[in-house]
């Protein structure tokens, strides 16, 4: 029993709450630089999302623009169709042509984006509200690519061939795409006659209807599109704080 008494249980313990206590502090230390490591690469994402897609939300706006462009020159032809006659109709179908006949499509980098999904360090940004918006901006931007793939397919299955079969001249709207553009060209001013006839063509308006209510359709996703980029630029931003 003596020896049992000799032994320092008050040293031991404390020794044992000494070790205990250095490897949490320890665990706590690495815990602390994991995270302030994790903090720095987050400030390091957030600035190059933040300067992709302030990229992005500039060529949306801008193939924005031009769509606006191309549904006035829709609409202009569609009042001449209607008898707004002003004696420039075969300038106002070479504009419309130029519209009918693009395939636009909008290009956006997103390799820092792709990067980060791909990585599956999403977690790493601090704010839900941005993580929730990045992960669904791929499904948002799928939509404008979808709306576009559908009106290039338009252009190629249904105007092309229409204009082709109706002989009506297209050199206008080639140099409208490749200012460039030295083949002689047609104008659509030198057949008035040609010109007569497209603007009392039932099936012509009608085409130019369907693009019309196409493009506006597109419009409305490029619009959803930038408020998207606008939302998340702001998150990106108040993060970054």
């Amino acid at each position: 029993m003596s020896r049992h008494s000799d032994i320092p249980w008050r040293q031991l313990i404390a020794e044992g709450i000494a070790i205990v206590a250095s490897i949490l502090l320890a665990f706590a230390i690495d815990a602390w630089w994991d995270d302030r490591q994790d903090r720095r690469d987050e400030q390091v994402m957030l600035a190059s999302l933040h300067d992709e897609f302030a990229v992005i939300k500039s060529a949306l706006e801008a193939d924005m623009e031009r769509h606006q462009q191309n549904l006035a020159s829709l609409k202009t032809l569609l009042q001449r169709m209607d008898g707004d006659l002003r004696g420039d109709e075969a300038a106002v179908i070479e504009a419309a042509f130029l519209e009918l006949l693009s395939p636009r499509t909008t290009d956006l980098g997103s390799g820092a984006l792709e990067a980060l999904l791909g990585s599956g360090r999403l977690e790493l940004i601090e704010s839900a509200s941005l993580r929730a918006k990045i992960a669904g901006w791929p499904g948002m931007i799928y939509e404008v690519w979808d709306d576009q793939a559908s009106n290039a397919k338009m252009v190629f299955d249904t105007y092309i061939p229409y204009f082709v079969r109706a002989d009506w001249p297209a050199g206008a709207a080639m140099r409208g795409w490749y200012p460039e553009w030295d083949i002689p060209e047609r104008s659509l001013a030198d057949y008035p006659e040609l010109v007569d006839d497209i603007l009392r063509d039932s099936r012509f308006r009608t085409l130019v209807e369907l693009r019309y209510g196409y493009k506006v359709h597109l419009t409305e996703e490029f619009e959803e599109a930038i408020a998207a980029a606008e939302a998340i630029l702001a998150d990106i931003e108040a993060s970054r704080r």
